[in-house]
């Protein structure tokens, strides 16, 4: 049997605030702060100011969300779905216009 998916947790398991949210899914990974720390490109001390934050900054939500394959709602639940749907537009469009730009360059 395999691992849960890790927004399936929130089901099982609902966890209110970041810092606890942040600390289920590294366990449900088995990876550590320093882990996140590294892949991030921060200091394990500024992971765990993040996880004691009680607002983390939105930069700081999608920054985590993005390596942890999360939509940054799942992580923060204070974290506007909108925001995240958003998100997801203009990253549509940025691979749309990208494709497009290596057909035109295709076509020279």
């Amino acid at each position: 049997m395999g691992n849960p998916r890790i927004s399936d947790l929130y089901d099982v398991h609902p966890v209110t605030d970041f810092g606890r949210r942040l600390k289920t899914v590294l366990a449900s990974l088995g990876w550590t702060q320093e882990t996140l720390a590294e892949l991030a490109g921060v200091t394990r001390q500024t992971i765990s100011n993040s996880m004691r934050s009680v607002a983390p900054k939105p930069e700081t939500v999608e920054r985590y969300a993005a390596i942890l394959k999360l939509e940054p709602h799942k992580l923060d639940p204070s974290y506007p779905r909108r925001k995240a749907e958003e998100l997801k537009k203009v990253a549509r469009r940025k691979r749309t216009a990208e494709v497009r730009a290596k057909s035109v360059s295709l076509d020279q």
